[in-house]
């Protein structure tokens, strides 16, 4: 092929170019919005004919209480987070029905927000309306994401939090007006009370303004004492919950509900997140496609031009991991779960959207990232719909039809025996460690799933709460409520079993049944949520039969 031919055909393929980005500028909003349309779709989906599961039950509990002040006393003593996120949802339920759907309104909100943020983000950062487009389309489609934009948590909350703190924070680097300095402080105080690991990013941003400072010779436009400003009234801020951080501190062996995972398993489990399988699939259709356009000039366009970019996004995907095996690792409390990872699929999001876009002619700008969609179709979204109903993996606890069977099958002189999976129930057998009050807030969150809308049988019924773990520590606790049981007619044995706890609900009915002559009469499982109906006369246990059930 001549000179003159190949010049030529480049040319065809600018003007092509060219037509495709000014169609793709024209109609921005409208796709935008169809990504939007679609994210609701896989969010709203079964939205609300799920149970809330354990931790949401809290979030029902703790957000239904008469007060705000009583919102945030419930929240500092159960939970690892500020009363930020509860106050608000305290508002939502004092204003709408306490359901399942208007619990998780605020978390499907936030998730449909981000989708928009995450757009002006990977904009901000590549100026490429193709590129934002398909990293908001990554962002919409993933499970975790998904998840978390319909549980009753304040993760999704946190994430567009974290997206607005990073928007103006890429703004204070580009322009540092005081109306960016403004909202950067308000929305990264807000993303620290929504949960304190999200506290990471402050790291990253300091980092890599640094980088700019130091490396790049490039300070921050305007003033300086800006963005001083901005990280001392953030710091004087959670200043202010320097009381709960201090004492969740000091009592975290109770908090430490996580295994700390050996360095290999975390690095593991922070790849997980990611979806290996669909990124090797996706590799293979990239080789295809190289194969296909041979005269593409493909490393050029992935690192070209380039290196603040690939620091920024490099910072914010690593720094939350590296804080995580620090606190996990210095402190010995595991915050080794996918929840406190979540944050780091921001800018993995940002930066698919951007691998996707490799290609410059419009057939492939448009192919490559379609196979990613249907790939994740294929292997990950409609599999979790033919297994668990919802786009998404999800905790199956099905508090509500199992207390609602109880409740339709309660009799007068019945009592509950109740494991809800929270590691704050073991301070129960343990109130002179803690203040009465705090103490009796321990004891109603513990029977919360007959605290709220699931219940509706009488009032009051008589709860008595199994601790997380088992261990010679609280057999006088067993022994004072085994005693009491002796006064009831029937037992209801309702709990959740490992992981969320360390012996299985089996083996406090096995005990009952065989050492203490009970008679189991039911067994069901809802999801995860064990039920047995046990009934007969009752003997007083020993301490040395208690030590079987946690074998």
């Amino acid at each position: 092929m001549d000179k003159s031919s190949i010049d030529q055909q480049n040319i065809e393929r600018q003007e092509d170019l060219i037509s495709f980005e000014s169609y793709f500028h024209i109609k921005k909003s409208y796709l935008l919005w169809i990504v939007i349309v679609f994210a609701a779709f896989l969010r709203l989906y079964n939205f609300s004919g799920e149970s809330l599961w354990t931790d949401e039950i809290g979030t029902c509990w703790i957000s239904g209480a008469p007060s705000l002040a009583e919102t945030a006393r419930r929240t500092v003593v159960t939970q690892g987070q500020s009363p930020f996120y509860y106050v608000l949802e305290h508002l939502v339920v004092s204003v709408l029905p306490a359901k399942e759907w208007s619990l998780r309104l605020l978390s499907l909100i936030a998730a449909l927000v981000s989708v928009v943020l995450i757009f002006k983000m990977s904009y901000l950062i590549f100026e490429d309306n193709i590129k934002a487009l398909t990293a908001a389309l990554v962002f919409a489609i993933n499970e975790n994401l998904i998840y978390y934009g319909r549980e009753a948590r304040p993760y999704s909350l946190g994430l567009m939090l974290a997206l607005l703190s990073m928007i103006y924070f890429i703004r204070i680097t580009q322009r540092n007006t005081r109306k960016d300095a403004l909202i950067y402080t308000v929305s990264t105080i807000a993303m620290c009370y929504c949960h304190y690991v999200f506290a990471s990013i402050l790291i990253a941003q300091n980092i890599y303004l640094a980088y700019q400072i130091f490396y790049r010779k490039n300070p921050i436009r305007g003033k300086v004492s800006y963005w001083i400003s901005t990280q001392i009234v953030t710091g004087i801020s959670l200043l202010l919950l320097f009381g709960q951080i201090e004492g969740m501190f000091y009592n975290r062996s109770n908090w430490n509900w996580l295994t700390i995972l050996p360095l290999n398993q975390a690095i593991m489990q922070f790849a997980g997140i990611f979806n290996p399988i669909t990124l090797v699939i996706l590799i293979a259709c990239f080789l295809i496609f190289v194969f296909i356009q041979q005269n593409e000039n493909l490393l050029s366009n992935i690192i070209s031009g380039k290196q603040d970019q690939i620091v920024l996004l490099g910072l914010w995907l690593i720094v939350p991991f590296v804080f995580i095996c620090v606190i996990s690792y210095l402190l010995h409390i595991s915050l080794f779960d996918t929840r406190y990872l979540v944050i780091c699929l921001l800018p993995f999001s940002i930066i698919l959207g951007d691998l996707l876009c490799v290609f410059k002619t419009s057939v492939l700008r448009i192919a490559f990232p379609g196979a990613y969609v249907l790939i994740y179709l294929g292997l990950v979204l409609i599999p979790d719909c033919i297994r668990t109903g919802t786009f998404s993996k999800r905790v199956g606890h099905d508090w509500k039809n199992a207390v609602e069977y109880i409740n339709n099958n309660y009799e007068q002189g019945d009592v509950v025996l109740l494991r809800l999976g929270e590691i704050k129930e073991n301070w129960i057998a343990q109130p002179e460690n803690m203040p009465v009050q705090d103490y009796k807030i321990v004891c109603e969150y513990a029977r919360s799933p007959f605290e709220i809308f699931y219940w509706k049988g009488p009032k009051k019924i008589p709860v008595f709460s199994l601790t997380y773990s088992w261990n010679e520590d609280f057999y006088p606790y067993y022994d004072l409520i085994f005693e009491k049981l002796s006064g009831y007619k029937r037992i209801w044995l309702i709990g959740v079993n490992p992981p969320n706890t360390n012996y299985p609900i089996s083996n406090i009915s096995r005990l009952l049944t065989r050492e203490f002559y009970w008679t189991r009469h039911k067994n069901m499982n809802f999801s995860g949520v064990s039920v047995d109906l046990l009934g007969s006369e009752y003997i007083p246990a020993k301490n040395r039969k208690l030590k079987e059930i946690g074998n």
